[in-house]
């Protein structure tokens, strides 16, 4: 019987029990959800107490005394008295320029934080060398981190990088005398300087032999005439001892001349001030007499020196000065000679130490006599040594005038100090501003007193000592991993050496059996945060986050916390801390200690053959460490058992214990390290506790959860990607091969003279009063070589459907109409071929306007005896919004696109209810249309298929559909060819095995993989590149850390993938022939974060859907009638 319908529709359950079972597992499902992320939010943002330990007995520094040492030992200039100490507003308009080191990371961190201060920039990024016997400019690395940040962040500022020319290097001699390569040499740094966009350059020049004077002086003008003329600027810098003659004549073709007025070392041969008052005034009056003032740039220093009992010199910070005053229990004094500070020390090894700085107190004074001259400019030597405090009153638009002393009693901490410490344990806790308090003389202009109240400090640090020199604490990062920690541990076992594991917990969910045998077996563990991001530019939340989830994995797995933290990248200095006092703060308020090393194994760096190379490099920093006078620390060496391949690790590890094990070392862990017991360093929690143990097993198993999640979502995410952009890929070329036939094989089409058999037209219709007629006149107006008679079914409309048909088309003998019971469409269509004997059956939708042709066109396959149904080409006919658009687009590239590719294989999923014939008998043979799914064309296509005729398309065979206008409407269509296709894909599921076609082969595989799987997949890609680009927007401001690598990543897969949607979209927008539907390729970008997420949401409802057993009825779509009438279209237009 034709139509005989199944027991019940596919996925219907009608005792309703599967919906009762996945409604409950839904709850259940979501409750352990909300408790989970509930408790794993909790357990990260609150971690759990750490309790300090107790450490005894911690040594502590002599005070010194020394006043007698502590007056400078050297004739210092007289401070005049003259009154030129007062500047004017007027002097304000001086530029402000800054020293840079590229050696000093403290530089950077102090430019990124007074970059709105400085004008201009002088940093050492230029040097010379010799290749092929001509000099060549070579840049400094450091300028990959610091020149995008100025060209992102500080554009106003202008860079003069300095370039130091040794005037006694033979190759630069002759670079000088001889004409051509003076020239070359020109050439060179004027190219350079514009190819890396600078402002100008700065010149160092030293002392000049007499025989260079004329080729420097020529050099020198040619150098500045070439950088004028593309509008860039010469700066000289000269040695304070040049001939003031050769000064006057150099700074003529100079734009700047920079007096090196900033430091007074060089000029004596004792300690003393950095650079005095009367010798900083007696510079300017030297520079005024050979440099005219507006080229004048006045050099001011910033910085300290440490002197040692032996005369030697070391360049300190201001904030270390702050630091050993601090540590030591020195006495300041404020020299009244130089008008600088001074104090001596006793250092740890017993030598005294004296110790010379300008801060901000001698900085104003200086200034003030530099802006009474009206310079050019002053410039700070140099950024990350200075005093911040000056930037109150030296920075652009800020002026050293009385109203500035004010600032000056607040001492801001600065950069420099956190290099110096040194410990086996280290507590850091936040630091805090200093105090000061200082006495004005308005006779001389000057500051002639301070006294420092409270020093300024960046970072308070306790570090705990180890117990013995003979020690070796062997650490290791990034861990666990499966290849290489069992390893590790293997031989660690059998050296009998117990060591320290700094644990990223992500590494540690993959292998909880490793992480409880590293603590079974008696090693130490150390926190190293949960992802291992760079934490110096994260959120106070973002770093809680990553410490309390290692934490509290620590906690639910092996009932212990620990107090050690190694941060991610953390360096064998701690002065990476100085630019993120947010991760000092942060670890601090959570009670960790800091777990420094002092000898780096570089293991990371090498490959499997180099672990010969590491042996060496540890066994040299070890005599480095043991021979340096002021370091009588123990050992603690970095190395790593996960991050990449460690089997240079593994080879070395043996040869390192036992060298350093046979020169006298002892292995310890950290605990013992600083002489405490185990459980000091890692706490356990009560096991007696129920509820905290209770708690700690849902956390573990919530983060777990998390974890696989999070892990599981980029691979899936990515091969979902990468098999659709495949699938697509092989879809334009099929596509691409049969458009290019096709176009030979035009010709043809139009010959349908042959063409068996009788035609008829079935319009199943449900309340289409609005459109019917439209639909029933276009196929009247239809240019067919056959008559065919219209049969409208009325399937129990409750409008006037089938009168309004009636009335309108009475005179017309071809149409008829027949009503009957509500019964869904297969019904209507399998009364409609009891009703006809046509040999051919052309189904419609009762909202679909044909195109003239149309019909004609859709006959012409059936010429072959093999083809059992044709699919037509179904078009949008009211784009009207964007959502009507966006599925116009959709019906031209994908639908079009499968179809024609599919076609080959006998694949075509469906023959559309909107256009499609049928060969009658054909479809009486296979039972007609099934009312068990709601996709019955697709059903009777795909049976037709397995029966063994061939479906065929005919892309000039157009019809007009009206697509849903409203959201509504748009969902429900779209739910229910969802819902039918998942419908028609299970019910033919077998088909897999008993019959391999082209239809069950490539078909209902693309239903359930590609059509319906990949779209609840498809948003896991979507939601990573939006998380990283939320990241990245957040650390833009300050909020997170930024994921630039990951977004480097995940953005080159969004547009490569988007690359290819727009590609096949074109594809299918040219094979359509229409030149109005290329306006719609900008929406292929649009619909990723629109149009699709609402084909995500509708196979989301579709699986519950199916899963419940629920039954699932056609409803009711609204029609607007907004589909015009076609005019005749030529094939091929």
């Amino acid at each position: 019987m034709l139509g005989k319908p199944r027991k019940t529709p596919v996925f219907l359950d009608p005792k309703g029990r599967r919906a009762k079972y996945i409604n409950v597992a839904l709850v259940a499902a979501g409750s352990f959800l909300a408790i989970g992320l509930t408790i794993f939010a909790v357990g990260v943002v609150w971690g759990p107490s750490l309790l300090p330990p107790r450490f005894a007995d911690l040594p502590t520094i002599e005070a010194s005394t020394a006043e007698a040492r502590a007056a400078s030992s050297h004739y210092e200039p007289p401070i005049g008295q003259i009154g030129i100490r007062e500047p004017s507003e007027a002097n304000t308009s001086a530029l402000r320029f800054a020293f840079y080191s590229s050696d000093s990371a403290g530089s950077f961190l102090s430019l990124k934080e007074h970059a709105d201060a400085i004008d201009g920039l002088l940093p050492d990024w230029y040097s010379l060398s010799a290749k092929n016997g001509t000099l060549k400019i070579g840049r400094s690395k450091e300028t990959m981190q610091s020149v995008p940040w100025i060209r992102a962040h500080a554009r106003h500022i202008a860079v003069f990088p300095r370039l130091p020319i040794y005037l006694s290097l033979p190759n630069v001699q002759q670079s000088l005398i001889e004409p051509q390569k003076r020239e070359a040499l020109t050439v060179e740094i004027s190219h350079a300087v514009a190819r890396d966009g600078f402002a100008g350059v700065t010149l160092e020049l030293s002392s000049v032999p007499a025989p260079l004077i004329r080729p420097l002086l020529d050099f020198v003008g040619a150098l500045g005439q070439q950088l004028r003329d593309g509008d860039r600027k010469l700066i000289v810098s000269f040695d304070p001892e040049l001939d003031a003659h050769l000064v006057r004549k150099l700074s003529m073709p100079a734009d700047y001349v920079v007096l090196q007025a900033a430091d007074e070392l060089p000029l004596r041969a004792n300690t003393g001030a950095v650079a005095s008052q009367g010798w900083f005034e007696e510079m300017i009056s030297k520079g005024l007499s050979v440099i005219p003032a507006k080229k004048l740039i006045v050099g001011v220093g910033a910085f300290g020196y440490d002197f040692d009992a032996f005369g030697n010199e070391h360049l300190i910070s201001v904030q270390r000065a702050w630091d050993l005053l601090s540590q030591t229990g020195a006495e300041l004094r404020f020299d009244k000679r130089s008008m600088s500070s001074t104090f001596v020390y006793k250092a740890s090894n017993g030598h005294w130490h004296q110790v010379w700085f300008t801060d901000a107190v001698s900085v104003y004074n200086q200034l003030r006599t530099a802006f009474s001259v009206s310079p050019a400019a002053i410039a700070i030597w140099r950024l990350g040594l200075e005093d911040p405090g000056i930037w109150k009153f030296t920075g652009r638009e800020t002026f050293p005038d009385r109203d500035a002393l004010a600032s000056l009693t607040v001492i801001p901490p600065g950069h420099g100090g956190l290099s110096f410490v040194n410990g086996a344990l280290l507590q850091i806790v936040p630091g805090h501003d200093g105090a000061r308090a200082i006495n004005f003389n308005p006779a001389l202009g000057l500051i002639d007193n301070e006294v420092v109240t409270t020093y300024p400090s960046f970072a308070t640090v306790t570090a705990i000592p180890a117990t013995d020199e003979k020690l070796v604490a062997l650490t290791f990062d990034d861990g666990p991993d499966d290849r290489y920690t069992p390893q590790v541990l293997d031989i660690l076992a059998e050296k009998d050496v117990k060591a320290t594991f700094y644990i990223v917990g992500q590494n540690a969910f993959g292998s909880l059996g490793l992480l409880k045998r590293i603590y079974r077996e008696g090693h130490d563990l150390g926190n190293h945060s949960f992802s291992h991001p760079d934490l110096n530019d994260s959120s106070p939340a973002r770093i809680a986050a990553e410490l309390n989830a290692t934490q509290r994995l620590f906690q639910s797995q092996l009932g212990v916390t620990t107090i050690l933290l190694r941060a991610p990248y953390q360096g064998p200095e701690l002065g990476f801390l100085e630019s993120s006092p947010t991760l000092i703060k942060t670890a601090n308020g959570l009670g960790y200690f800091w777990g420094p090393f002092n000898v780096d194994s570089d293991d990371f760096r090498r490959q499997p053959y180099q672990s010969d190379w590491i042996v060496s490099d540890v066994l040299h920093q070890v005599a480095e460490v043991r021979q340096s006078p002021d370091n009588q620390s123990a050992i603690i060496l970095l190395m790593h058992d996960s991050g990449g391949n460690r089997q240079a690790t593994l080879k070395s590890l043996p040869e390192i214990i036992d060298s350093l094990k046979a020169d006298g070392y002892r292995f310890v862990t950290t605990h013992e390290l600083v002489g405490l017991s185990r459980e000091a360093v890692m706490p356990r929690s009560d096991p007696t506790d129920f509820l905290l143990e209770t708690e700690s097993t849902l956390r573990l198993a919530s983060i777990q959860t998390l974890s696989w999640v999070s892990d599981a979502i980029p691979p899936i995410a990515i091969v979902t990607a990468v098999l659709g952009t495949l699938r697509l890929s092989l879809v334009v070329l099929m596509a691409s091969i049969r458009h290019a036939r096709s176009s030979r094989d035009c010709s043809n089409r139009a010959d349908a003279g042959d063409v068996p058999g009788s035609v008829a037209v079935l319009v199943p219709a449900h309340n289409e009063e609005s459109v019917i007629c439209k639909t029933v006149g276009g196929l009247l107006a239809s240019r067919s070589s056959k008559s065919f008679d219209i049969i409208v079914i009325d399937d129990g409309s409750t409008d006037d459907t089938a009168e309004i048909v009636r009335t309108t088309f009475a005179s017309e003998p071809r149409v008829k109409v027949f009503k009957k019971k509500n019964g869904g469409k297969s019904s209507a269509l399998n009364l409609g071929y009891h009703k006809t004997k046509a040999d051919i059956v052309v189904a419609i939708d009762g909202d679909t306007v044909l195109e003239p042709d149309a019909v004609e066109q859709l006959i012409q396959p059936f010429r072959d005896p093999k083809v059992g149904a044709v699919a037509g080409n179904v078009v949008v006919g009211n784009q009207l919004n964007l959502l009507t658009r966006f599925q116009a687009l959709e019906y031209v590239t994908s639908q079009r696109l499968d179809r024609v590719a599919f076609e080959p294989f006998n694949a075509i999923c469906v023959v559309p209810g909107a256009i499609g014939a049928w060969r009658r008998k054909a479809v009486l043979k296979v039972g007609g249309y099934s009312d068990d799914n709601l996709a019955e064309d697709a059903d009777l296509t795909v049976r037709l298929a397995l029966s063994g005729w061939r479906i065929a398309s005919s892309l000039h065979a157009r019809a007009l559909t009206e697509a849903p206008e409203t959201m509504l409407a748009f969902l429900k269509q779209r739910f229910r060819w969802m819902f039918g296709m998942l419908q028609v894909a299970f019910k033919h599921r077998g088909a897999l095995v008993r019959r391999p076609t082209g239809i069950s082969l490539i078909c209902i595989p693309n239903i359930l993989i590609f059509q319906f799987g990949f779209t609840l997949l498809a948003p896991l890609m979507d939601a990573i590149l939006s998380w990283t680009l939320l990241m990245s927007v957040a650390a833009a401001f300050g909020i997170a850390s930024a994921p630039t690598e990951s977004l480097i990543i995940i953005g080159g897969y969004w547009i490569v993938f988007q690359t290819v949607d727009m590609l096949a979209a074109a594809a299918g927008i040219h094979f359509n022939g229409e030149r109005r539907y290329w306006l719609l390729l900008p929406l292929v970008l649009l619909q990723r974060f629109t149009y699709r997420q609402l084909l995500y949401w509708t196979a989301i409802k579709v699986l519950l859907a199916a899963l419940r057993g629920v039954f699932v009825g056609w409803g009711r779509l609204a029609r607007s009638g907004n589909v015009p009438l076609p005019t005749y279209r030529a094939v091929g237009a």
